[in-house]
């Protein structure tokens, strides 16, 4: 299987998409320019591929066919010397998935200055545990725009990204704070989309102590927004009143769940379509047309696996608004009912350049192929063993 490259009109989508600058965090330079003569255009930019060309390349294949590998999708425009790093030690530092998240996260940045609304741009890019009553000390991870936290019950998926929000801010934790908050030392690299090292620790008497960048800070001020997906009750308590529902399992009032309808609805890829609340004696009762099964049906008339596609629905388009004007984080933690095929139907309406937010979710060890969900776009971070020595291990082995 011979090496495959872009054609000129991919790599010229890819440019402009890319603004003309180049992608990596914190560079943004502008990759053409004129020359001493007067027609001379001087280029340093280069389209590089996310999934390799070559079927031995640094980062594989990772699934796509011939023609997915050629797709401006696949396409990162970089600055000459970025194109290098990326690719230098056979391509070990820079999985296919962190450049996806360069990727989203620049083209987010340059769609806000084109439109002229300038939205916050930020981006987690690594948690690194100093000291935890939890973690070996001394792990790192790395995090993209989907992050799949896996491991069997009670092994540290919850609280490792409650640590991630508690360096932000314990008010992001709201009710989920937990005793594991003390005696840490953590360190997040925070891409906006200059580097930013935010570095937070709790004593054991709960003292706190935050810096960014070496320089001590009593609060961190840099803004992320969290949207949770708090466990889902199958059994809905307001059964008669899904809009209520819908708002206590999202953390979000009942107003915003009804001003959440309309971006539902004219989302292109949504997997549910007209939807609509009735008002009745006992509440308001959601109406939707969910993909794969009967129009017009009543939420609690559909199966848990259409509800919860109802639910990440509702999730997503309050993500959606809120990338739109600051970096958010969406977590999806409870209990999934993981429906064969659910990677391939979720991954590309989460990677979709219109969702400007960042992904992370839960689930437990089950049977699941993870070099699959890995070529569906996901950074795969695995939790081993309980207690005071578990051990964060990144990839699909």
């Amino acid at each position: 299987m011979s090496r495959i490259e872009f054609s000129l009109k991919t790599k010229r989508i890819a440019m402009e998409r890319a603004g003309n600058r180049c992608s990596f965090p914190g560079c943004g330079i502008v990759t053409s320019g004129p020359r001493s003569k007067s027609e001379g255009v001087l280029r340093i930019g280069v389209a590089s591929h996310i999934r390799s060309a070559a079927p031995t390349g640094p980062r594989g294949r990772g699934g796509l066919n011939d023609e997915e590998i050629r797709q401006p999708e696949n396409c990162l425009w970089l600055c000459q010397n970025h194109g290098k790093l990326i690719d230098d030690n056979n391509g070990e530092d820079f999985s296919a998935e962190t450049l996806i998240s360069f990727k989203s996260l620049h083209e987010a940045r340059i769609k806000g200055e084109v439109q002229g609304t300038y939205p916050p741009v930020g981006w987690v890019h690594s948690l690194e545990i100093h000291k935890s009553p939890l973690f070996r000390a001394g792990t790192k991870v790395y995090f993209s725009k989907l992050n799949l936290l896996y491991g069997e019950n009670n092994s540290g998926k919850t609280t490792l990204w409650k640590y991630l929000l508690a360096s932000f801010g314990e008010r992001l934790l709201g009710k989920w704070k937990t005793a594991g908050l003390k005696d840490i030392d953590l360190s997040v690299d925070y891409l906006r989309p200059l580097l930013t090292k935010i570095r937070f620790r709790v004593s054991l008497s709960g003292k706190i102590r935050r810096e960014l960048d070496g320089k001590a800070f009593a609060f961190n001020p840099l803004p992320i927004r969290v949207i949770c997906l708090r466990d889902i009750y199958w059994r809905n308590k307001s059964k008669n009143d899904d809009r209520r529902f819908l708002a206590e399992t999202l953390g979000l009032t009942a107003q915003d769940i009804s001003g959440l309808v309309e971006i539902v609805n004219s989302y292109p890829y949504a997997k549910v379509r007209n939807a609509n609340f009735v008002q009745t004696k006992e509440g308001r009762v959601l109406h939707s047309d969910v993909e794969g099964t009967i129009p017009r049906l009543s939420f609690n008339m559909l199966s848990g696996t259409e509800k919860e596609k109802v639910i990440i629905e509702f999730a997503t388009a309050a993500a959606r608004l809120s990338g739109q004007y600051c970096p958010t984080l969406l977590v999806l933690d409870h209990p999934f009912i993981i429906f064969k095929g659910w990677f391939d139907y979720y991954s590309h309406h989460l990677l979709d350049p219109e969702n400007q937010f960042q992904t992370i979710m839960c689930i437990p060890t089950q049977s699941l192929d993870l070099k699959t969900v890995r070529w569906n776009g996901w950074e795969v971070v695995r939790t081993l063993g309980k207690n005071s020595n578990i051990e964060l291990t990144q990839g699909p082995k």
